[in-house]
């Protein structure tokens, strides 16, 4: 396999064939198969803003009969709230991690509400520093708040990453936010443990255990920076039975896979659906 230049090896297509393979040998195994999904740029197209994003009717189809398979999971893992991917999704009761894992729940009430007042001083402050930039757009997430500058004039935006850098080291907050860049976005996440490696970890844990690698196949896709989170803690803790991929054109990843784009996404969910669904019904109805 090619290397990367921190002398991982580079990620392959994931191919039908692999898929039915992984998926057959697990149920044989009387594993479960855990389906964990990014949702921007992996369910959805990315979009000019976070409004206007689209799943396709198909991709619905699929997320909404996988769970109904005995031996199936699935997830939504994502740096939105859980109430914009429920509305953006529209298929009850797959369960969504939202804020990358700060959505789970479990934090203390005083915190919190720290956290809230603090994004919306940001919120205030950065609508004043970045007014003059034509397409910026501040997201206001509760706990957390991502600054898009994706419809911002390409000329515009290093002055633009400059002055946001400028304002958060003379007016931010390092003691309870962190800063992370993903595809044209900044987020002020809280600190702690709000990522999505600590999510899926924390997910898998409550579904099957501490020993969760023993029991269940784990696929999780994604296409941002912050999905690295998930791929490194799986491939840490689970590297045989984790199947991490990263969508979209090659670059620096620590997925083991790829996929090109979202339809991708969409062929290779069906393909997970159809395996299970064809292998013998008798051999995992003991799942639930």
């Amino acid at each position: 396999r090619v290397i990367q230049k921190d002398n991982t090896p580079a990620p392959r297509p994931l191919e039908r064939d692999i898929v039915i393979s992984l998926v057959r040998n697990a149920l044989a195994g009387k594993r479960a198969v855990c389906v964990l999904l990014d949702c921007d740029g992996t369910l959805a197209p990315i979009a000019p803003a976070p409004g206007l994003a689209v799943i396709a009717p198909g991709m619905k189809e699929v997320l909404r009969k996988l769970p109904d398979l005995p031996p199936v999971r699935l997830a939504v893992v994502t740096g939105r709230t859980r109430g914009d991917v429920e509305a953006l999704i529209g298929v009850p009761g797959v369960v969504i991690v939202g804020n990358h894992g700060f959505d789970a729940g479990g934090e203390a009430p005083r915190r919190v509400e720290r956290l809230r007042a603090g994004v919306r001083r940001f919120e205030t402050r950065l609508g004043g520093v970045l007014a003059g930039f034509r397409g910026a757009l501040i997201e206001n997430k509760g706990v957390a708040l991502a600054v898009h500058y994706r419809c911002v004039a390409p000329s515009d935006a290093p002055r633009l990453m400059g002055e946001f850098f400028d304002w958060w080291l003379a007016e931010g907050d390092d003691r309870l936010f962190r800063v992370t860049p993903g595809r044209k976005v900044f987020e002020i996440r809280p600190r702690g443990e709000a990522d999505k490696g600590a999510a899926v970890v924390r997910l898998l844990e409550e579904w099957h255990g501490p020993r969760w690698g023993d029991a269940a196949l784990v696929f999780y896709i994604g296409d941002d920076a912050t999905d690295e989170d998930a791929f490194r803690a799986l491939n840490d803790r689970a590297p045989g039975v984790s199947v991490t991929v990263r969508v979209g054109p090659s670059r620096r990843t620590r997925a083991v896979y790829t996929l090109p784009d979202v339809a991708a996404v969409g062929v290779t969910l069906e393909n997970i659906y159809r395996a299970v669904h064809e292998f013998p019904s008798c051999r995992y109805n003991n799942f639930s």
